[in-house]
C-alpha cells in the first residue's frame, strides 16, 4: 500500500503542475485540448484527460468553436466558468465593495462611507459587513469563493495592532472578523501590494524579472516588494514603509524620507515661498494640478523645489538598489504627473550616483520604469487576480484530494 500511495503522490505532484499550467492558459483565453497539449508538451489524450477533469469540477465550461474547414470534427474549446465562484473585493482605498464573477465581470458595486477619521470605526466595519451581506443575499445563485481586502498603509492582520491612520480607532481584528462572518478565505494586502500584482500580470513586466519594487511617490513615499515572483509583506504585513525611514545623522527624530520627496512637503515649501512674499507662478490656494502646469512651463522656483525632490528620490532608489538588488523598479503616484523632465532627472541622477561612487554604470542595468496603468485600476485588478489565484489553487487541491481518497479507498 505504501508503494502505491508513493506512486500516487508522485503522480499528484505532476498532475498539480500540469493542472496549474492548464488553468493559466484558460485564465485569459478559450483553448482547445489540442492547443493545451501543444503548449505544455502533453499528448492529445493526456491533455484531454486533464481538461475533462477540470471541466468535471466545474471550473471551465465548453464554448462554441469556429470551424475552419467544412470537413472534420469541430474542435472542443473551453474557458473559465464565470459562475464557478464569485470574488468579493472590499476596497478601503476608495470605499467601495465590488462583487465580480470569475472572469472579472462586475455583478454589483456598493459604495460605503469612508473609514478615515471615523470615531466609531468598529461600528463602521460591522455596518459595512451587514451591507455586504445584504448585497450577497441578492446574488445567491453562485457561491462566494474568496474575499480580497484592500487597505491603505500599515495593517497587522496577525493581531490587533493597527498602525495606519485608516484603522487608528479600530480594535476589531478585521481579517478574522471577515473570515468568521463570511466563511471564506480573506486575502488582505495594502493598495500598493495589490497594484504590484497587477503590474506583474498586465503591466510593465516585459522580461523575466522575479524581484521587483513598486514605489508610490505621492502624498507620502511607500513601496511594495516582490521577491522570487511572490509578494513580500514582512513578518507583520507592513514591509515597504520606506517613507518613514529616519534620516541618519539628523538629530530631529521626526525627519524622514518623505520630508525630502513627497508632494505634501513640496506643497508646504511652495506655500512658504508665497507666505514670504516671493513672486512666482503659484498663488495662495494652489493645488497639485497648478504646480504641475507651473513646472512644465518652466517656473524657476517650482522647478528648483520639484527637481530637488527628484534628486532626493534618486538617492533613495540608490539605497534600495544596494539593499535589495531588484530587477525592476516601477514608479507611480502624483509626483510622476510632473512629467518627462521630472522622471528623466530622477533617472539621470540615479545613474550619476553610480558613476561618482563606483566609477561605473552599474546602476544603468537596473530597469526603472513608470507604471503603465492607472493606479486605481491596478489596485482592483491586482486584488481580483490574487483572489482568482486562491480560487484556482483551492480547486486544484480539491481535485487532487478526490483522486487521493479514491485510491486510498480502493486499497
Amino acid at each position: 500500500m505504501t508503494t502505491t500511495m508513493n506512486k500516487v503522490s508522485r503522480h499528484s505532484l505532476m498532475k498539480k503542475k500540469n493542472m496549474r499550467l492548464i488553468i493559466e492558459y484558460f485564465r485569459e483565453n478559450a483553448c482547445s485540448t489540442f492547443q493545451i497539449g501543444k503548449e505544455i508538451g502533453l499528448s492529445s489524450g493526456g491533455a484531454k484527460k486533464l481538461v475533462d477533469d477540470i471541466a468535471d469540477g466545474g471550473l471551465i465550461v465548453r464554448v462554441p468553436s469556429v470551424r475552419r474547414f467544412e470537413s472534420g470534427r469541430t474542435p472542443l474549446s473551453y474557458e473559465i466558468n464565470p459562475n464557478y465562484r464569485r470574488v468579493l473585493i472590499v476596497n478601503y482605498a476608495d470605499a467601495t465593495v465590488s462583487l465580480l464573477d470569475l472572469c472579472g465581470n462586475v455583478v454589483e458595486v456598493l459604495r460605503v462611507d469612508d473609514v478615515f477619521d471615523n470615531e466609531d470605526s468598529n461600528k463602521y466595519i460591522l455596518d459595512t459587513i451587514e451591507q455586504i451581506k445584504a448585497m450577497l443575499s441578492r446574488h445567491t445563485d453562485v457561491p462566494l469563493g474568496v474575499i480580497a481586502l484592500v487597505y491603505v498603509g500599515k495593517f497587522d492582520k496577525q493581531g490587533n495592532c493597527r498602525f495606519s491612520g485608516m484603522f487608528k480607532n479600530i480594535t476589531l481584528n478585521i481579517y478574522e472578523t471577515f473570515k468568521k462572518e463570511f466563511g471564506v478565505e480573506v486575502i488582505a494586502h495594502n493598495d500598493l501590494q495589490f497594484a504590484l500584482m497587477a503590474e506583474r500580470r498586465k503591466g510593465v513586466f516585459k522580461g523575466n524579472e522575479e524581484s521587483a519594487c513598486l514605489f508610490n511617490i505621492g502624498r507620502g513615499v511607500s513601496c511594495s516588494i516582490m521577491i522570487n515572483d511572490k509578494l513580500y509583506v514582512g513578518a507583520n504585513g507592513i514591509a515597504g514603509e520606506v517613507g518613514q525611514n529616519l534620516i541618519i545623522g539628523n538629530q530631529d527624530v521626526r525627519t524622514t524620507n518623505e520630508d525630502y520627496i513627497s508632494w505634501w512637503r513640496i506643497k508646504r515649501k511652495l506655500e512658504k515661498k508665497i507666505e514670504n512674499g516671493e513672486q512666482f507662478a503659484l498663488k495662495e490656494g494652489f493645488n497639485h494640478a497648478d504646480a504641475v502646469i507651473a513646472y512644465k512651463n518652466g517656473d524657476p522656483i517650482v522647478r528648483e523645489i520639484v527637481d530637488c525632490s527628484a534628486k532626493n528620490m534618486a538617492r533613495l532608489l540608490k539605497n534600495i538598489t544596494d539593499l535589495m538588488d531588484f530587477g525592476i523598479i516601477i514608479l507611480t503616484g502624483k509626483m510622476l504627473e510632473f512629467g518627462d523632465d521630472y522622471y528623466q532627472l530622477l533617472i539621470d541622477e540615479y545613474q550619476k550616483i553610480g558613476r561618482q561612487m563606483f566609477n561605473s554604470d552599474c546602476y544603468a542595468q537596473v530597469r526603472i520604469v513608470r507604471a503603465e496603468r492607472n493606479e486605481d485600476e491596478d489596485i482592483l485588478t491586482g486584488a481580483f487576480e490574487c483572489a482568482r489565484d486562491k480560487v484556482f489553487e483551492d480547486f486544484v487541491q480539491s481535485r487532487l484530494s478526490i483522486r487521493y481518497e479514491t485510491v486510498k479507498a480502493g486499497e
